[in-house]
């Protein structure tokens, strides 16, 4: 007699899936003219994804700290990325595990106004400086490495985005780091 244990059902995944999520983000904004703005994001997420491995997202960001000028402002957000799913692993009860490292590129507009100190050659003294971008909408490139789906929920540990605001490309750079965000896959 053969007492060994069932096949685990075979495993397909859906197309198009979708999910709906929340995260917390740091934002950072450097330039030559002054000093970084640094300031904290929580945002609302939707995520699409396609076979083979096309993701698209649209989402808000409420931004909130102490280098916000009014305290808070809000973002929104579109990208497009690349999505792989490498080693799905399937267990006897059908629950899925695999990593889906993110590569692709954001597009969003700001309404964030910030507080920063203006650096300047003729004094020694900095110069409190609130400004708004000159331009809201901004454009980055987003890599989100450590990233993992366990059946219906995803989890990102670390993402980066790197960015500028798209009327003066440079002359700011935004840095967004990634520091948590939770799905739920329906």
């Amino acid at each position: 007699m053969d007492h060994a244990p069932p096949n685990p059902p075979a495993y397909v995944e859906a197309s198009p899936e979708q999910a709906i999520g929340a995260g917390y983000s740091v934002v950072d904004y450097e330039s030559g003219f002054y000093s970084g703005a640094t300031f904290g994001t929580v945002s609302a997420i939707t995520d699409t994804w396609f076979r083979p491995g096309l993701q698209v997202r649209t989402g808000l960001r409420l931004a909130f700290g102490a280098r916000v000028a009014s305290g808070y402002g809000l973002e929104g957000l579109i990208s497009a990325a690349l999505s792989p799913h490498f080693g799905t692993i399937v267990d006897a009860a059908a629950r899925t595990a695999s990593w889906r490292p993110v590569l692709g590129v954001e597009l969003g507009v700001t309404s964030v106004k910030l507080q920063s100190r203006l650096l300047s050659p003729q004094t020694t003294q900095h110069e409190l400086l609130m400004r708004a971008p000159e331009d809201p909408f901004y454009g980055a490139f987003l890599v989100r490495p450590v990233r993992f789906r366990f059946t219906n929920f995803e989890a990102t540990v670390l993402g980066f985005a790197f960015g500028t605001h798209l009327l003066n490309p440079g002359r700011e750079l935004r840095v967004q780091i990634d520091l948590i965000e939770v799905s739920y896959v329906r």
